[in-house]
């Protein structure tokens, strides 16, 4: 068991009032804790009204005065927009976008739904008896009382109930509250433990290949594939799986350190260390390692820098393909909408050819009608001139 574990159940023991334990506001949860960005959903039903991006974005712009750093369209199967996905990473521009809209944004009006942070957790020790689904009252107050979403429960290899639940927090205050007090069925008085949702890369323990598990791997090798030590690649003991591992829960990990439930990121691991000790060991070991280790750290600087200055030309790529996607999106969306235009303007077209043959075949059948008129009146001149 990590000392993570150990902390937070340590607390969860104690018995707290969740209400009491809410020391900041949410506003403070996010200033302590920023997130990279906020992600948002706009829903209205002229959306497909806004072709460009520079339309979408003018409109946001006077509805709310915000700036957005993204606003991608998604279509539905009739290649209509049902949805734009907006996203700003400033705390006050998403206040902003999430405050009260006017009633003539978008034209007819927008309704606005937040994306909530991937902040997961792990209820311990539920009956697997127990049913869950979010429309049973039980769940639904569980939800409403420690502002949970997505209740599940968690299923093994073997695809059969654990007796693990996990949900999606609301916000960081909800989840640091929760991790301190623990949950409270409506039926059942008894504190279940909860931990915070750690995300590991799943894949082969052996070879670190997606697609089979360690039972059926067909790869010969005894050693771990990161760090060629005599462990499995996915062991907490692998020193570059822990790194990975940091990495990818590293936003849960700054709040669960801010809250002081760990010390350090290595409180997620059950063995901390053992890998950089041994590494360190053999370091001191072997002083000619050190020297050769020197040697190739200088005749590489040069090639850092030049990596160094490719790595910054593949980011600028990367932002232009991003915008050039975003363009793409927004040209085919414009195209689509000239093609309908052309279809309406061709009916129009026909429409007025179909008039104007009408009206040429009355003009027709009217001058006829003159041109008999005219020699019927001649004829009869001639008479009367004759008769005289």
């Amino acid at each position: 068991m990590s000392k993570m574990v150990n902390q937070i159940m340590r607390q969860q023991t104690l018995e707290n009032d969740s209400d009491q334990l809410k020391s900041k506001n949410e506003e403070d949860y996010e200033i302590s804790y920023r997130p990279k960005f906020y992600d948002l959903f706009l829903y209205g039903k002229n959306l497909n009204e806004f072709p460009t991006i520079y339309n979408r974005v003018d409109e946001i712009k006077r509805c709310v005065g915000v700036n957005p750093d993204m606003v991608l369209p998604i279509f539905n199967k009739s290649s209509e927009i049902v949805k734009y996905k907006v996203r700003v990473k400033n705390y006050k521009d998403y206040r902003a976008l999430v405050s009260e809209w006017p009633n003539d944004a978008f034209k007819t009006g927008v309704k606005i739904v937040s994306k909530p942070l991937n902040l997961k957790v792990v209820i311990l020790n539920v009956r697997k008896k127990l049913k869950i689904a979010n429309n049973i009252p039980e769940i639904k107050k569980l939800c409403q009382k420690y502002g949970l979403l997505n209740i599940k429960r968690i299923y093994n290899h073997k695809n059969k109930p654990c007796n693990k639940l996990i949900a999606t927090c609301k916000t960081i205050g909800d989840f640091v509250s929760i991790l301190k007090t623990g949950v409270k069925f409506e039926n059942n008085q008894d504190i279940h433990q909860v931990l915070p949702n750690i995300v590991s890369v799943l894949r082969c323990l052996r070879c670190s290949e997606i697609g089979h598990s360690k039972e059926k791997c067909k790869s010969f090798f005894k050693q771990s594939i990161n760090c060629s030590e005599s462990h499995e690649c996915y062991s907490e003991k692998c020193e570059k799986f822990a790194a990975k591992k940091i990495k990818i829960n590293s936003y849960t990990l700054k709040i669960l350190a801010g809250e002081k439930f760990i010390d350090n990121f290595d409180d997620i691991f059950v063995f901390k260390n053992s890998c950089k000790q041994k590494t360190e060991l053999k370091k001191l070991e072997s002083p000619i390692n050190q020297a050769a280790e020197l040697i190739i750290s200088t005749k590489l600087e040069p090639f850092s820098h030049k990596l160094e200055s490719l790595e910054r030309i593949f980011r600028f790529q990367n932002l232009s393909l991003s915008s050039i996607r975003e363009d793409t999106a927004d040209l085919m969306t414009s195209i689509k909408s000239v093609y309908e235009n052309l279809d309406k303007y061709k009916v129009e077209i026909n429409t007025i050819g179909e008039q104007m043959n009408k009206t040429f075949e009355e003009c027709l059948k009217t001058k006829n009608e003159v041109i008999c008129h005219n020699n019927e009146l001649l004829r009869n001149l001639k008479l009367i001139h004759e008769r005289l």
